[in-house]
């Protein structure tokens, strides 16, 4: 989208080797650098091969890739400005979408949270005083955790119990405790529901003082992760 000026001007990128390649033309390329990272790029008018330079732009490691060359040829290019005005709209279309959802489950969602027990309905109170959005925002997903962790802990009664069972296999672990959503869980998802057992077994008032689900991708401001009481990392 960026002009040829602009992006000849723009110094902040960074080039790798392309060192692996999986994918076609017809579904995409996923594409694997010297340093092990991995991006995934749609059509282009070359196709990608071990040994070509590939040139990022953007902040680095943990930032938005907002542009690619490879060996040359453009596959995109975003200015810093663009970028900033794509993630806006992009961020907007999600809050709407946040915000529909919220209100088409919000029964759902109220009555699985009377359902908790008292430490987890404490815990979700403090992120919602502490973010007035955080209902909308950040609720379904901490929710989510909130019951996973409940459901651990009718089956395993003890810390040596969940930490034993963070150890076994998945097949092991399913079926130790059978009822979990386990094909809707991801990495932090999971976890997080396993150590919000773990501390409720401990002591509930740790599940209050927990961090939030979300904290680490949100902040704890954004998430409404107060510390009136003591943090547990």
């Amino acid at each position: 989208m960026g002009t040829h000026a602009e992006k000849a001007e723009d110094l902040e990128y960074h080039d790798h080797t392309v060192t692996e390649v999986t994918g076609n033309a017809k579904d995409g390329w996923e594409i694997k650098n010297e340093e092990g990272w991995s991006l995934w790029i749609g059509k282009a008018s070359i196709e990608p091969k071990p040994g070509m330079t590939m040139r990022y732009w953007g902040r680095g490691i943990g930032f938005t890739v907002r542009g690619i060359d490879i060996d040359g040829v453009e596959i995109w290019y975003h200015t810093p400005e663009e970028e900033e005005r794509l993630h806006k709209a992009q961020v907007g279309r999600m809050n709407r979408t946040k915000k529909e959802d919220f209100s088409r489950d919000k029964k759902k969602l109220d009555r699985a949270y009377n359902q908790l027990p008292d430490a987890f309905k404490r815990r979700i109170d403090r992120f919602r005083k502490g973010n007035k959005d955080f209902r909308w925002k950040f609720e379904p997903y901490e929710l989510f955790c909130c019951k996973e962790a409940v459901k651990i802990t009718k089956y395993l009664k003890s810390a040596a119990e969940v930490r034993s069972f963070l150890k076994m296999s998945a097949k092991l672990q399913q079926s130790l405790v059978p009822n979990l959503a386990y094909r809707d869980h991801s990495g932090n998802t999971f976890g997080t529901a396993c150590q919000l057992a773990l501390l409720y077994v401990t002591d509930p008032d740790l599940v209050v003082r927990a961090h939030g689900a979300m904290v680490a991708l949100a902040g704890c401001d954004e998430y409404g992760c107060t510390h009136e009481e003591e943090g547990v990392s």
